[in-house]
């Protein structure tokens, strides 16, 4: 039996066996009995289709793709890029490499066609955003990071043609080539990356994109412009009204109807009905939403147009990451003054900023529920530290005298919070609404307002909030109340109010400590739910391991002496993290017995982008209690098929990825 699976596998062609699906010459359990990561690369991600030559620097692949673009080591070189005239889509491909980040590159990232680094940390915030924003990404690259003060000027070509000059220092990244000198790539320069991989070269090369993926971007660019054009109480059901669609409607119609394509819809039905694990998405902006809503959907084309009939029961957002929503530098300070609090101002400039943080917040949480997230939509408290927010380095002076604030209670107010070392457990979360209540109701009145305008405008929405770095039992109580508070004020009564309760991250040992205790707390209408395993942070509890040092000075020795087959944020670690959250789902499915009440749990972080973690969580963790994942867009296809695979393939007869 095995012989004539090994067989099979090694003459396994994702492609052609889509098309048989269509054709009714295959079944999808062809598909599922021999899959494997690697076989997603063109299918679902764009390859390189140039020939193979030396790469420059290698590291590790933490999420696919092949791109070409320009060199960029500095987010103000990405600002004076963007600054020219036209349309920001038609800005210079780039791709963005820095050795650490912070909030502030989160829009250098968010332009990027890919990203890579040095650094070796996969659950770091610049390799985490990266893939929230589905851009090719790698770490722990071999090159080092140079600036020297020499000025010079750059010179990037846009989409169109257009040329734009940025004047910068200079900077560059280099290796030691196989002969032991020295090589290097100066900013500015094109390069290729390929993040299926982890190769990075010098120079340009052919990308050959992905039907697949490149439908799903146009469908999902349509409904951004119709959320332009006509709103985003109407943005569906007008997405073939926008020029935008009338432009590359001919794609459109030719992707959606080539027996690829068809197969491709049928695989992913059989997997939704077959799947141990539900597959749902992470969202930061409209986009994701809307991308998992096509996903979750049957597309076709006719005389009429195109139809997109979701299957709603499939869709989901698992986690709503708010700390990932804030990209643009005006809205970036309008959080800092809220953080440095109401004594650095007069009241009524702070009543202003407040005022425009509902507004512009309100706004992207009304679009994003607008898009019509599905069966579940799970959000999670503000979980940014002070650190990326206020790093200790920041021009506190500077940005006082920019926004008209008291610059001596703005320097004490940056002394109080500046400092912040333990950035991963820090203050964040229901952490910072706990010892800023202010904050809190300032966020659940944003969040809640922007549910009541989309839900009027026949969303039809239900949220539960997610609180993040949960450690005591009375944190989530407290926030139980303010939640029954803030939701009679807006909707009338809390019955009212389309408010599933609360779910605990689980992601510090308190968390798992008092489990039980947190998940009994109740309110007067509201409680508990569930919860979310936080696979990063729960890891990182578990082995008392930082997540950013100990990648770079532990973790490589453990591996060595074989304490660790490979890096616990890499791959699920089985016998302390695994053991650690089964035990948690049983406590959890005990209490639920218990109390004759439901806990849904589900599980968030990296590890869901790691195609054997995927299927260890389903084989061991589903029949325990867990119900669902939640990662990427980009990264539902290979979670959802992983998952499936499970009922196919014998672990011992599993290609590694």
């Amino acid at each position: 039996m095995i012989e004539v699976v090994m067989a099979m596998l090694s003459k396994f062609d994702f492609t052609e066996l889509l098309t048989g699906i269509s054709t009714r010459t295959r079944r999808p359990e062809d598909i599922l009995s021999g899959i494997r990561a690697s076989d997603l690369e063109g299918v679902i991600f764009p390859r390189f289709s140039d020939d193979e030559y030396t790469p420059f620097a290698s590291g590790e692949a933490i999420h696919d793709g092949d791109h070409s673009g320009y060199l960029v080591l500095h987010r103000s070189t990405v600002q004076q890029m963007s600054e020219g005239p036209g349309d920001s889509s038609d800005a210079p491909d780039y791709i963005y490499s820095v050795a650490e980040g912070d909030i502030d590159d989160f829009a250098a990232i968010k332009g990027a066609a890919g990203f890579f680094t040095n650094h070796p940390g996969k659950t770091t915030f610049s390799p985490v955003q990266s893939v929230s924003e589905g851009k090719s990404t790698i770490i722990a690259a071999n090159i080092d990071y140079h600036e020297s003060d020499e000025p010079v000027d750059l010179h990037f070509r846009t989409k169109s043609g257009e040329s734009r000059v940025v004047r910068t220092r200079k900077r560059w990244i280099s290796t030691v080539d196989i002969d032991g000198r020295e090589a290097r790539i100066y900013e500015g320069d094109m390069v290729a990356m390929s993040g299926s991989r982890g190769l990075v070269f010098a120079g340009a090369r052919l990308v050959a994109p992905s039907r697949i993926d490149t439908l799903y971007t146009l469908l999902t660019d349509a409904y951004l412009a119709a959320e332009t054009e006509f709103g985003p109480a109407f943005a569906w059901e007008r997405i073939s009204d926008t020029s935008f669609f009338a432009a590359h409607r001919a794609d459109i119609q030719e992707i959606v109807g080539s027996d690829e394509f068809s197969g491709f819809q049928s695989l992913i039905g059989f997997c939704r009905a077959q799947s141990p694990l539900r597959v749902y998405v992470n969202v930061h902006n409209t986009a994701c939403v809307v991308r998992a809503r096509l996903l979750a959907s049957t597309l076709t084309f006719d005389e009429s147009g195109l139809s997109i009939d979701c299957n709603d029961a499939a869709l989901g957002v698992g986690l709503l990451r708010d700390e990932r929503m804030w990209i643009e530098p005006s809205d970036i300070d309008i959080l800092r003054i809220l953080f440095l609090g109401d004594d650095c101002t007069t009241k009524e400039h702070y009543d202003r900023i407040v005022r425009q943080y509902e507004r512009r917040h309100g706004d992207r949480y009304y679009s994003i529920f607008s898009a019509r997230p599905g069966a579940i939509c799970v959000v999670r408290t503000l979980c940014m530290p002070f650190s990326k927010f206020l790093p200790d380095n920041f021009d506190i002076a500077d940005f006082a005298a920019r926004h008209g604030l008291d610059p001596a209670k703005t320097q004490s107010a940056f002394r109080r919070l500046s400092g912040e070392r333990e950035v991963y457990h820090g203050c964040r979360g229901i952490r910072l609404f706990s010892i800023r209540p202010d904050l809190a109701r300032l966020w659940l009145r944003t969040v809640l307002g922007a549910l009541a305008r989309a839900n009027a405008d026949g969303a039809a929405v239900k949220v539960r909030f997610l609180l993040a770095t949960l450690t005591l039992p009375d944190e989530a109580s407290r926030f139980i109340v303010t939640l029954e508070e803030v939701a009679s004020s807006i909707f009338g009564s809390v019955k009212a109010a389309p408010i599933e309760g609360a779910a605990t991250m689980l992601e510090t040992g308190g968390a798992f400590i008092c489990l039980e205790s947190i998940l009994r707390q109740r309110g007067h209408e509201l409680g508990m739910v569930g919860g979310l395993i936080g696979s990063n942070d729960f890891t990182t509890a578990c082995l008392n391991m930082n997540r950013s040092d100990a990648p770079r000075h532990l973790i490589p020795g453990y591996v060595e002496q074989g304490f660790f087959a490979s890096s616990p944020f890499t791959h699920v670690q089985v016998s302390v993290v695994g053991r650690a959250m089964h035990e948690a789902l049983q406590r959890s499915t005990r209490l639920a017995l218990e109390l004759d009440q439901q806990f849904t749990w589900g599980l968030a972080g990296e590890l869901t982008t790691d195609w054997h973690s995927v299927q260890w969580l389903a084989r061991f963790l589903a029949p325990a209690g867990l119900t669902y994942l939640s990662t990427s867009p980009e990264t539902i296809i290979a979670a959802l098929l992983a998952s499936t695979a499970t009922r196919y393939q014998r672990p011992e007869v599993s290609r590694a990825a």
